[in-house]
């Protein structure tokens, strides 16, 4: 099955066949509600800014933070097609657009853009003199039209920028929407709620699957610490969320739901574990019934997320197991995990709906190969015959990285498939299960081998006071160590509660 449309031209014809439908929502904070922009309001602006942005060819640095401004210049950069090219050039001209600063910035910014040669614009503005001009025609782009410029998260060095093109992205849309994993029930009745920033893939592919569709997208508030507060206002259908966000959530709510259960660890655990074994047993998510003391203790997690989700996406990184099986109990709902990288458009493998099993990533995406490779490096340790480095082949596959062609022939080996760095092995019904990243790895004087991230994992899975940690280790210690942030005032309760004294020195 084939997608009839791209991103661009379907957006053009909801704008044109739902002037009025609701399409991007911002929060107001003082009447804790949603505002929302309809199709119609984000098509005249979309214009308005193609038409101030008269610059076809141009490279654009975007540096500003509103996400409809990001959807607009995304859309806006689909139309004009601009190109990347790899070689430098003197003449090369860059426009940078900024959102509205204090003055005293803006007039630093100016002076300093100035001497590098920059155009400093202003979003608003460019939008202010478009609405002057008329509009042409919009050229809608073609498959192999480079539209946006993505940065790795330089996990494994300096980020690298990847050269996304138009099918890359489509192919990634196709997949989920038209092949086994279930996305076809998407509708434009659903809700999404953002909250990641629009330069990480994952966002990227979240919204451009509902703009396809025609669903709506509330945006998180200004402050990500009142998350919570945004979706239980919003009541989102979707969610899709980064393993580590999870992480704290289960953090949040695990007490929650211990608290309803009598304060017993066991009680919760034995709630979950009935759950889970219902869904395996029926193959059916749906939720207790509302007489069972256990959906009681569940529906207080439901309730904070608006009572309203459907379907629910994780990935990124690793997460326990245990932090799937208790938000699968307690959404009564699919809870799929996916595998990516922005290299990949940001999908690989991803869970079905139906899948009651834990521990994988899912299946491949049906563009997409995948095969493991057991190198030098790999062949020393102790799952070696297990599986190998991920490495990865298709449509949603990059060309290259952007003004860097010895990093982009490293990127690929001799056959042209795409080294991920990550370890991964297949389970038994052909399920991809990632290990670690393959630098991440190290081992231990005494000849052990330590996956950091794993142990990251559950160390800020259970202990509450952790707000980040590094596990690192090296060839001549015979422990790893970890660096922790942790919260001072949970570190000070702590010291309090367990010392004779009533305070304690730094």
């Amino acid at each position: 099955m084939t997608l009839k449309y791209d991103v661009c031209d379907r957006l053009l014809r909801h704008c044109k066949n739902r002037p009025t439908g609701k399409y991007l929502g911002t929060l107001d904070t003082k009447l804790n509600e949603y505002h929302w922009t309809t199709f119609a309001e984000f098509k005249k602006r979309m214009d308005n800014f193609a038409k101030g942005l008269d610059v076809p060819q141009m490279r654009l640095c975007v540096c500003q933070n509103e996400k409809i401004a990001n959807l607009i210049m995304d859309v806006h950069d689909l139309d004009n097609s601009p190109e990347f090219k790899s070689q430098e050039s003197t003449r090369l001209q860059y426009l940078v657009l900024m959102q509205r600063n204090e003055s005293t910035d803006r007039t630093l910014l100016e002076k300093r853009t100035e001497k590098a040669k920059i155009v400093l614009l202003d979003f608003d503005q460019v939008m202010f003199e478009g609405s002057k001009q008329k509009l042409m025609p919009y050229m809608l782009p073609s498959a192999d039209d480079a539209y946006i410029l993505t940065y790795t998260s330089g996990t494994t060095g300096n980020p690298k920028g990847v050269i996304q093109t138009m099918n890359m992205k489509m192919t990634i849309i196709r997949d989920y929407l038209c092949g086994p994993h279930n996305l076809n029930r998407l509708s434009k009745s659903d809700v999404y709620f953002s909250f990641l920033p629009y330069a990480h893939c994952f966002e990227q592919i979240n919204m451009a699957i509902i703009t396809y569709i025609g669903g709506r997208t509330g945006f998180i508030g200004s402050d990500p610490n009142q998350m919570m507060r945004d979706i239980a206002i919003l009541k989102p259908t979707i969610l899709s969320i980064v393993s580590r966000s999870f992480t704290k959530l289960y953090m949040t709510y695990y007490p929650v739901v211990k608290k309803k259960l009598g304060d017993n660890d066991k009680a919760v655990t034995a709630a979950v574990n009935d759950k889970i074994k219902q869904i395996e047993r029926t193959g059916n998510c749906a939720a207790y019934s509302k007489m069972d003391p256990k959906d009681e203790a569940f529906s207080s997690v439901r309730d904070a997320f608006g009572g309203q989700l459907r379907m629910a996406y994780t990935g990124a990184s690793m997460c326990l197991v245990e932090t799937y099986k208790f938000f699968k109990a307690a959404f009564g709902i699919p809870v799929q995990t996916g595998y990516g990288c922005t290299e990949a458009c940001g999908g690989v493998t991803l869970t079905m709906a139906e899948d009651t099993e834990l521990g994988h990533v899912g299946a491949l995406s049906m563009s997409t190969k995948v095969k493991l490779v057991s190198d030098p490096e790999i062949k020393s340790m102790p799952f070696a015959s297990l599986g190998g480095e991920v490495r990865v082949k298709g449509l949603n596959v990059m060309k290259g990285y952007f003004k860097d062609p010895e990093l982009t022939k490293e990127a690929f080996d001799e056959n042209g498939w795409l080294k991920t760095g990550d370890i991964g092995m297949w389970d038994n019904k052909g399920r991809l299960c990632i290990i670690d990243r393959m630098k991440s790895i190290f081992k231990t004087s005494l000849g052990l081998y330590i996956s950091p991230e794993k142990i990251e994992a559950i160390l800020s899975t259970h202990v509450s006071s952790i707000i980040q940690i590094m596990v690192d280790g090296h060839i001549d210690k015979s422990k790893p160590y970890a660096i922790i942030f942790a919260n001072y005032s949970e570190i000070y309760s702590m010291f309090v509660a367990l010392s004779s004294f009533d305070s304690f020195v730094d």
